[in-house]
């Protein structure tokens, strides 16, 4: 983001001065951008890992099946499978699912945090905040509904509701 970054220069020390609050959200945010990025190295390592391991599977598949020509489409289909089963196999595992687990979670504190900060520049530039804009929207909602609630009460005034014409009383057989 380029300009004057007091953490590194000085890490450890606490954010001071105006913009304290910024600091320490734009530190969080740096922090777990850098969380992000180490578990999605490690995470795209396994998927790379995965796919020499299908790439060996479908090797020793050739290896071990007699000699012949294959078409082009019998080798895809043998690559699909033996990516399929051998991604279903990884995803399966405890270490797949941890770094999944932890990137999910990451992303999410991420996207907590941006909104903090978002939170804090809009009041800094005196613009409706996300809360206030949601409380604005329930008041409408409510308003609207007591509104509604009070046109279909019995005294109230307004157009009457449509009713069904009365009925014509029935002609009485003779006998």
């Amino acid at each position: 983001m380029g300009g004057f970054n007091p953490e590194q220069m000085f890490p450890g020390t606490p954010a001071l001065g105006l913009s304290r609050e910024y600091q320490e959200t734009a530190a969080r945010l740096l922090d777990l951008g850098k969380q992000f990025q180490q578990r999605y190295a490690e995470f795209a390592q396994q998927n790379a890992t995965i796919m020499q391991d299908a790439f060996h599977v479908l090797k020793k598949r050739f290896d071990e099946a007699p000699s012949g020509g294959k078409t082009p489409a019998e080798l895809y289909d043998a690559w699909i499978d033996s990516a399929e089963s051998t991604y279903a196999q990884a995803a399966h595992s405890e270490r797949f699912a941890r770094l999944l687990a932890e990137l999910c979670n990451i992303s999410s504190a991420f996207k907590v945090e941006r909104g903090k900060l978002t939170e804090q520049i809009a009041r800094h530039l005196d613009l409706p905040s996300r809360a206030e804009v949601d409380t604005l929207h329930r008041q409408v909602r409510a308003l609207t509904a007591a509104m509604r609630a009070a046109a279909s009460g019995p005294a109230a005034p307004g157009p009457a509701k449509a009713t069904k014409p009365p009925r014509k009383p029935r002609k009485r057989a003779k006998k």
